[in-house]
């Protein structure tokens, strides 16, 4: 099977840059891990190290993190309210 490797700062960075670039509405939508048709392809190239069925699962991971974190922040919120 394929080897999980851990994406490194370099690959992280050039991915939330990619991401920034090629899908800035994406960026910020709750349910997250839709990636625009071919938007996967550009951020492969732009990391250079990384498939576009790896950059989709990395963004799947990267949106459903950002969503906890989001949840979070606003029950956060609530609470001082």
């Amino acid at each position: 099977g394929a080897v999980r490797k851990q994406w490194t700062v370099e690959e992280e960075e050039r991915f939330l840059k990619a991401l920034a670039r090629f899908a800035p509405n994406d960026a910020d939508a709750d349910d997250g891990n839709r990636l625009g048709p071919g938007v996967a392809q550009l951020i492969s190239l732009v990391v250079g190290t990384r498939s576009v069925v790896q950059v989709r699962s990395h963004a799947q991971k990267h949106f459903i993190r950002k969503a906890r974190e989001a949840t979070r922040e606003s029950a956060a919120v609530q609470r001082h309210a």
